[in-house]
């Protein structure tokens, strides 16, 4: 017996989701993946957006706290 390995490739655009190749996949390596909507690939970008404000906003209160400190370490220790 001879074993031949290969990479699987799925062809999109023939692809209508039903699912039979994960069924029929002996090694179980096929999954299926829900796509994104438009609508909801706009939520997404907006909450990015607005995770990556807060972000920042943190960033910035952890820099004022990192200077707090060393002001107060060279306060005691000038």
């Amino acid at each position: 017996m001879r074993h031949i390995l290969t990479k699987a490739r799925v062809e999109e655009d023939k692809c209508i989701g039903c699912g039979l190749c994960t069924k029929a996949c002996p090694q179980g390596a096929i999954r299926l993946v829900p796509l994104l909507s438009n609508e909801s690939k706009e939520i997404s970008q907006s909450r990015l957006k607005m995770l990556d404000g807060k972000i920042s906003m943190i960033k910035m209160k952890l820099n004022g706290i990192k200077e707090d400190i060393e002001d107060i370490k060279n306060e005691r220790h000038p």
